[in-house]
This record gives structure tokens, C-alpha cells and sequence, in this order.
């Protein structure tokens, strides 16, 4: 993930319960700028994708890292999941095309 640019994490859950409709919640350490759906309205036995999207500050330095948490719980609280991601913030690094180079005689 860029710093300053938008990084779009697709995820899906799927329930073997009533299914029904999902409270999604999200939290990362840094306190990152994030939009999601806050809610998924799960079919027994087949998955729902959707995205989240974060976007680390432009000012974020290449080689920081960020613990995303990314739960889902049913209306009645009594199935629930989540996952933990660790991602890296890189900053872009281009390079010129092999033979880009001029060479001075």
C-alpha cells in the first residue's frame, strides 16, 4: 500500500448459520482513514464479497506498518468471526527501462 494513495482490501464471510444480516466493524492502530460496508446480509452456505478500502496519510513513511482487524458479527452476536492483517506501507519506486541510460564517449 502507497502512502497518500486509496488501497482497496476485498474480503468475503461466509456463514454455515441462519444467515441474516452482519454487523461489519474495522479498526486499524494507526488510525488510518478506512470505508466499508457496516453491514452484510449473509445466505447460509454461500459467500458475500465486498471491500474495505484504506488510505495511509501521504506522510506516511515507506516501511510502516498497519494491523487491520476486520470482524463480522451476526445480529445476535452468537456467530461472529475476524481476521488480522499486517500490511505494509511502500512507497513507489520507479526505474528507467533497460537501455534507458545515455552514455557519454
Amino acid at each position: 500500500m502507497e502512502p497518500g494513495a486509496a488501497f482497496q482490501l476485498p474480503f468475503s464471510v461466509l456463514t454455515e448459520g441462519s444467515g441474516g444480516k452482519y454487523t461489519i466493524s474495522a479498526r486499524n492502530d494507526k488510525n488510518f482513514p478506512s470505508t466499508y460496508p457496516l453491514s452484510l446480509t449473509l445466505t447460509s452456505g454461500e459467500y458475500t464479497n465486498s471491500s474495505l478500502t484504506i488510505t495511509p496519510p501521504a506522510g506516511t513513511p515507506s516501511g510502516a506498518d498497519v494491523t487491520l482487524t476486520l470482524e463480522a458479527k451476526s445480529a445476535s452476536g452468537l456467530d461472529s468471526n475476524y481476521v488480522v492483517l499486517r500490511i505494509s506501507v511502500v512507497t513507489k519506486v520507479t526505474r528507467r527501462p533497460l537501455g534507458s541510460r545515455r552514455w557519454n564517449r
